[in-house]
């Protein structure tokens, strides 16, 4: 049975991110503006019903005062939170049925002692792996609520893995820190999962913003951004429109050269997708060569332009110093290795964008949309006993080749 020994910490004391009077002008503030207030709640709401709401970006932490009817979100980064304020300052909110008020907290820089911990993978959501057969979500619940408050566990039996999303990230850093250390830990692996309030890879409201399609050559999108004082942004996402109805994201990720990608995200009930490069060169460059050469796609022409600036996130930029990628390379791959297997097994952790067999190599490539989920799945997929004898690391991505 999970449980936490004697000498573990006492539950850790709510975090205060934030001022309780909050400032309900929804435009663009400064680059330490974090946190967001969501008021006129209905009674009874939980924060976990509360985060089911926000999809914007990874949480510090969340706090909710129940007898004002209102929540305080401190997120990880500044652009999360002008993205939470973009999403939804031009219509009402609802949350459980309810119209809510949004408004921003007081600014906080993010602690330089988290800051060096999210660079190395560090979320609010821990992942465990090596889980015996008979832990229960309830197990989970009272061990890790010696750390602080829980949002959600999430409990994978057949898959032998568990997460649990805690309400803070230093909560989760503690647990993970406390916990590896553990005797009854010991054989499990702790590390980090995604935090469920990042962006999902299909999520309608990216689409509320209008791209800046260019007549002129200029990269007039570039200044369709949030403006964090004096501070843009530099553009490193490209929107793709008029898209044919036949096309894929294989197709797209097979035409798309010049730079290595953090996502691609493709709508086909609207014919468009925002190609997210991790270079803001790289996405300038082939932008330049769209338009001056343009961009087919099944022999049809489509519309360039841009979306929205953003900030190459802290953990982003460490995956790629570690040679990461979107493309997961699967060493000594032999006859038990087939599509149906890894679309099965790595399809727990984001979209698949393309899975390529080399049998005559020995080897097979698992290619997703995000390098986030790539990430993911290669932290959980080397604790499958089944994949044990195989080498899982890092392939190229496809789109980082030179333009053709």
């Amino acid at each position: 049975m999970l449980a936490t020994s004697a000498g573990h910490p006492a539950p850790l004391p709510p975090s205060h991110p934030a001022a309780e009077e909050p400032d309900l002008n929804t435009g663009p503030k400064g680059p330490h503006h974090r946190t967001i207030y969501v008021g006129n709640l209905r009674p009874g709401t939980t924060m976990n019903e509360v985060l089911n709401y926000i999809k914007s970006g990874a949480i510090e932490t969340a706090r909710m005062l129940e007898e004002k009817n209102c929540a305080f979100i401190t997120f990880v980064e500044s652009a999360s939170a002008h993205k939470f304020m973009l999403d939804y300052a031009a219509f009402r909110l609802k949350i459980e049925g309810q119209d809510v008020k949004i408004g921003w907290g007081k600014p906080t820089p993010l602690p330089p002692q988290l800051t060096s911990e999210v660079a190395t993978g560090a979320s609010r959501n821990v992942f465990i792996g090596n889980v015996d057969e008979g832990v229960t979500e309830a197990h989970l619940r009272h061990a890790f609520s010696f750390f602080g408050a829980i949002d959600e566990v999430d409990l994978l039996s057949a898959k032998r893995i568990a997460f649990v999303h805690m309400m803070s990230l230093s909560a989760a850093i503690r647990a993970v820190a406390v916990l590896s250390q553990d005797a009854e830990w010991r054989h499990r692996r702790l590390f980090y999962g995604k935090d469920r309030c990042a962006p999902a890879v299909r999520r309608s409201s990216l689409l509320t913003a209008n791209p800046g399609v260019g007549s002129n050559g200029l990269r007039s999108g570039m200044l369709q951004s949030v403006v964090y004082q004096n501070h843009l942004p530099l553009n490193r996402t490209v929107y793709i429109g008029g898209i044919h109805p036949d096309a894929t994201t294989k197709d797209l990720c097979d035409v798309i050269r010049g730079g290595l990608l953090q996502r691609i995200k493709y709508f086909s009930d609207k014919s468009i997708a925002f190609v997210t490069f991790v270079d803001p060169q790289a996405a300038a460059n082939f932008y330049d060569r769209c338009y001056a050469d343009g961009f087919l796609l099944r022999n049809k022409r489509t519309k360039v332009g841009w979306g929205k600036p953003t900030t190459l996130a802290p953990i982003i930029a460490s995956i790629v110093a570690q040679n990461g990628s979107r493309n997961v390379y699967i060493g000594g791959a032999d006859d038990a290795i087939t599509e149906d297997r890894l679309r099965h097994d790595f399809g727990e952790f984001g979209t698949i964008e393309l899975i390529n067999l080399v049998p005559e190599k020995n080897i097979a490539f698992v290619n997703f949309t995000d390098i986030l989920a790539s990430t993911r799945a290669i932290e959980v997929i080397k604790t499958f006993p089944f994949y044990a004898p195989y080498k899982i690391n890092y392939g190229k991505d496809r789109c980082a080749n030179p333009p053709r």
